[in-house]
């Protein structure tokens, strides 16, 4: 009966050590990783910054979203607008949902606007579709001048 007690508290006691040992490596290994990024920071560095086109939304913000290639900010306003405007600062468009909605957000590729209503208890899905107007004066054609020109992107075809 001694010795199995004997047996056990060494193998606790073991078990503890090599805990410890582990723990105690990992501590280290932190603290070198954290003084390698410190000490490869320069005490001495600053924060340059430069002010961006100021946005005139003319109604209180709630909620700001950036598409990830930084061409389009969203802004949501508390009278139930969403205001679409480029980097340059020029509003695009305006998009009018529920005054409760109280939070958006853009998805990666930039194609869907998430629209979030805690009143509602919902989540919206606005897709969008990117217009741009192509200038063709002085371009040759064949047919009527004033024809409508339409171009069709298809990007799930295999």
């Amino acid at each position: 009966m001694v010795s199995s007690n004997v047996e056990r508290i060494c193998v606790i006691q073991l078990t503890n050590n090599i805990k410890g040992f582990f723990m105690t490596r990992y501590l280290i290994a932190v603290v070198l990783s954290l003084w390698m990024v410190v000490s490869a920071v320069p005490a001495d560095a600053a924060v340059e910054w430069e002010s961006g086109p100021k946005l005139n939304i003319g109604s209180t913000p709630r909620d700001i979203a950036v598409s990830s290639d930084g061409k389009l900010t969203f802004v949501l306003t508390v009278d139930g607008k969403v205001l679409i405007f480029s980097s340059d600062g020029s509003l695009e468009n305006t998009i009018q949902v529920k005054n409760s909605v109280d939070s958006l957000d853009i998805s990666p590729d930039g194609m869907k606007l998430y629209l979030g209503d805690r009143e509602a208890k919902t989540l919206e899905t606005i897709n969008l579709s990117l217009v741009y107007e192509i200038n063709t004066a002085g371009a040759p054609y064949k047919g009527a001048a004033e024809a409508p020109v339409v171009i069709a992107v298809f990007s799930d075809f295999q």
